[in-house]
């Protein structure tokens, strides 16, 4: 029976029994529609539910009303996929959630989760908000991480962030993090095969208001210990639903599949992808990243087999796919439902999409599905996205915009998801018109709380409402354009030029577009400073280096009318990055000061 005023949220814990569940998901949520402002926003003659404002609720709903829909998860190799339908998925979510109990966690506390795309990530993170506690997802060790390094880490991120446990992938690492004698890390590892091992006890119902905190996301801060974002239910449903209603086209908006390999632990993994699947009911497709950088085609086969389907991606995951594809995958490939294709998390660059659009037209795919977006992981994820779907669009940056010396165009990323405002300031912190280029600055429902335990980090973002974005850009017709990052910009002879800038001309004349590569500024003397330029190649040859490191300088010269002090071509992974794929420029900058680059070619 279902309750007469609050819906009972505790469906089962222990074995699942697919039919029972979902006889009384179906109750819960028949209930949930008959509750008007607590749980979400509903459609009551359509018995739809419009706009959840809890997660749990959502899952409720997704359950109930797509019991056929689900998730899936490809292996490695990318080939063989274990599925689990919406109810499957909340029986196992309340299971986790029982776990959790089991170890004592309580509403509020903090719990780490530092593993890889999994079921057991899934089922701990939803798990955690079902009870009310806090996740927080954090990078795992990639293969060839120091150990101590990782442990350095996952230890001031439990000290920053007071956390409960941390929880890691079963083998060796678990073992030696949990032998470490350092607090508070020792005694709070808890490896996956343990945690799955614990008997689950029914959970007990939480029930938050839709204001109350939902999770934590660590920010992608290029050195030292991230911070924690503090977000809210309303602010997580809102800001994924608002990104949705964007993309969403046809008269069933949420029948397309969502596809990806980002990682969870990434703002645009986890948001735009799990939870969005979550509050949508659409089905959603998950590859382990590395699956995807070691055959990325495999993606798109994917992409070219569900159907409608929405996807997110960094800039460099099209030019990966370009690189890595065949004539033969290029005829086989049906992309021609291919509904929107979001770009974000890096520069746009437009030489980039062009290829990719090139290469895969015979395959059905058209320029207008490319959607270029921004956002960070302050304002929950979605800032920006194309709504115009007339693909990417330029514009030059201006002359007299504050003294921009580069010649260069940049990227529309799009106008505001609802309910969301941006504007540009100057240095003074006036509102500049149109055009001219600033520090970009948004408010909104997804802009998060603030950090978590860093009221001096939170103040210096965050005033009357508005986020402080650390982002370059200009608004043209209601809609952003991002030029770079304040703390980027390098300042030659007076004028300013954003990294990227330099970048696209030198990965274009030493890998057509392809490769990778890195500018930052360092002094040279008291007066000036010295731009550095690192690029990634794939040859050793001496006379195609030499002739690379000409080109570059000879191209930058010419397109930016300024000299490099420095180019330094390296091997292929050489330059840090973030699990986004995003350049961890502050980290090559050290690593260039230290001596510990080892170029190929110096010049």
């Amino acid at each position: 029976m279902c309750g007469d005023t609050v819906p009972d949220w505790d469906i089962s814990v222990g074995a699942f029994a697919h039919d029972t569940v979902i006889a009384k998901v179906r109750c819960v949520a028949t209930r949930l529609l008959q509750i008007n402002g607590r749980f979400g926003r509903f459609n009551p003659s359509r018995k739809v539910m419009i706009e959840p404002r809890l997660l749990p609720s959502a899952l409720l709903h997704a359950a109930a009303t797509r019991p056929s829909h689900g998730v899936g998860i490809f292996d490695r190799s990318g080939r063989k996929c274990d599925r689990r339908t919406f109810p499957e998925l909340l029986a196992m979510v309340q299971e986790f959630a029982g776990r959790w109990q089991t170890l004592g966690v309580a509403p509020g506390d903090r719990v780490i989760l530092s593993l890889d795309t999994s079921w057991t990530f899934i089922g701990a993170w939803l798990g955690a908000v079902w009870l009310g506690a806090l996740p927080v997802a954090a990078a795992p060790s990639g293969p060839l991480s120091s150990v101590e390094r990782y442990r350095l880490r996952l230890d001031a991120v439990m000290r920053k962030l007071d956390a409960r446990y941390v929880l890691v992938p079963a083998g060796s690492l678990a073992e030696e993090l949990t032998a470490s004698h350092q607090e508070p890390l020792a005694g709070s590892v808890i490896a996956a095969d343990r945690f799955m091992s614990l008997t689950p006890t029914r959970p007990q119902a939480n029930r938050p208001a839709d204001d109350d905190m939902v999770s934590l996301q660590l920010t992608s801060g290029s050195t030292g210990t991230p911070k924690a974002a503090v977000l809210s239910h309303r602010g997580l449903v809102h800001n994924a639903l608002a990104l949705h209603e964007t993309l969403a086209t046809g008269s069933a908006p949420y029948d397309a599949s969502l596809v990806g390999w980002l990682p969870l632990h990434h703002d645009m993994g986890l948001v735009g992808y799990l939870v969005s699947s979550v509050l949508t009911g659409m089905n959603l497709w998950l590859f382990p990243p590395t699956a995807f950088l070691g055959r990325p085609t495999r993606w798109l086969e994917v992409v070219s087999t569900s159907g409608p389907c929405i996807t997110f991606a960094p800039n460099f995951a099209y030019g990966h796919c370009v690189q890595y594809c065949t004539a033969k995958d290029i005829e086989t490939m049906d992309l021609s439902q291919w509904r929107a294709a979001v770009v974000g998390a890096e520069m746009v660059r437009p030489e980039t999409m062009e290829l990719f659009s090139t290469t895969f037209a015979p395959s059905g795919f058209t320029p207008e599905v490319l959607r270029p977006g921004y956002g960070l992981a302050e304002a929950t994820l979605a800032v920006c996205v194309d709504q115009k779907r007339r693909g990417v669009r330029t514009t030059a940056l201006p002359q007299n915009g504050g003294g921009y010396g580069g010649r260069r165009s940049v990227v529309c990323v799009g106008a505001p998801v609802r309910d969301t405002k941006i504007r540009v300031i100057d240095g003074a912190g006036s509102t500049l018109p149109e055009g001219h280029i600033g520090e970009v600055l948004v408010s909104g429902p997804g802009v998060f709380r603030g950090y978590l335990n860093d009221t001096k980090a939170t103040n210096q973002v965050l005033a009357d409402g508005w986020l402080r974005t650390g982002d370059l850009g200009l608004i043209s017709d209601d809609e952003l354009y991002v030029t770079g990052r304040l703390k980027d910009v390098l300042i030659v002879h007076g004028k300013n030029f954003m990294p990227h800038e330099v970048e696209a001309i030198a990965e274009q004349a030493a890998g057509g577009g392809l490769s990778r590569s890195c500018a930052f500024s360092t002094l040279q003397d008291q007066e000036a400073e010295k731009v550095v330029l690192v690029v990634e190649v794939t040859t050793g040859d001496a006379d195609t280096l030499a002739a690379h490191g000409n080109a570059i300088r000879r191209l930058v010269a010419g397109e930016l009318s300024f000299t490099i002090g420095e180019v330094l071509l390296v091997r292929r992974g050489t330059i840090p990055k973030t699990s986004s794929g995003k350049i961890r420029r502050d980290a090559l900058r050290d690593l260039y000061f230290k001596g510990m680059l080892q170029p190929l070619l110096r010049s």
